[in-house]
């Protein structure tokens, strides 16, 4: 038998506790991470949902604090995290009875076997994997709600002429939103509807084609997609859309409370 080493490198415990507060924010008390859900560890879910927590706050609070945002957009924080933090609770509590359940008990079998088949299958590997890491959380947002990155994480597509430039490098330079246009023929009018919204939100060019089934997409501070100018809306009314998606979330412009 080998002795225990005086200095172990890690220590820790947990349980098969799964937890979560009733609400994220009380007043001036917001809850974010392991404060908020706790849950059983595996694979590692709890890191993304603790980043996610923080990101969507962090935005919001900003906004508020500089005078940009009215300060119910911190009531969005609670809404769309406690939501995700259901499915959090949902899909650790799936994994650890999955996993702690003896490998030959009968009743779980066709569940593996199916959860295989799945997870075998180009359809719905992908989401699975969503599923399980949390990444795939999705938001409400306004405009085209069938497009398939309708209030989900924008990808890195390339941006400008040289191609060199990112959504996500546009959000880490400015902070703000971003406004993508694919230089659709809507595209000046659409610019020209956020532009009172400068201050908050950068406007950029996707390359031709890049982004299907969507004239323009409004990009909020934390990646996810807030709102998609469908094609066949109409120029005039996807410029109202656009304009109540920025007052939502930005504040309309005018001197700061």
């Amino acid at each position: 038998m080998l002795p225990l080493s005086p200095s172990p490198g890690w220590e820790g415990r947990f349980g098969d506790a799964a937890r979560l507060v009733e609400q994220f924010r009380a007043g001036r008390v917001l809850l974010a991470g392991d404060a908020a859900h706790i849950h059983p560890p595996v694979g590692a879910i709890g890191v993304n949902a603790a980043i996610d927590d923080a990101v969507n706050l962090g935005w919001k609070l900003a906004l508020v604090a500089r005078g940009q945002a009215p300060d119910t957009l911190l009531d969005t924080y609670h809404d769309e995290r406690h939501a995700a933090g259901e499915r959090l609770l949902r899909n650790t509590r799936t994994q650890a009875v999955l996993a702690q359940a003896n490998g030959d008990d009968d009743r779980l079998a066709p569940i593996r076997d199916l959860l295989s088949e799945l997870a075998e299958s180009a359809d719905t590997a992908g989401p699975l994997a969503e599923a399980i890491t949390g990444v795939g959380t999705r938001y409400p947002a306004s405009g085209d709600p069938g497009h398939p990155w309708a209030g989900r994480m924008v990808p890195d597509i390339p941006l400008g002429q040289d191609g060199e430039d990112s959504p996500t490098a546009v959000l880490t330079r400015t902070a703000g939103g971003v406004l993508l246009l694919n230089g659709a023929a809507d595209s000046q009018a659409l610019s020209a509807a956020a532009r009172p919204w400068a201050d908050r939100v950068t406007t950029a060019h996707t390359h031709a084609h890049t982004v299907e089934r969507a004239h323009a997409i409004l990009v909020r501070p934390d990646g996810h997609a807030a709102w998609i100018g469908a094609p066949s809306t109409p120029v005039d009314a996807a410029a109202e859309e656009l304009r109540e998606t920025l007052a939502r979330w930005f504040r309309r412009p005018g001197p700061t409370p």
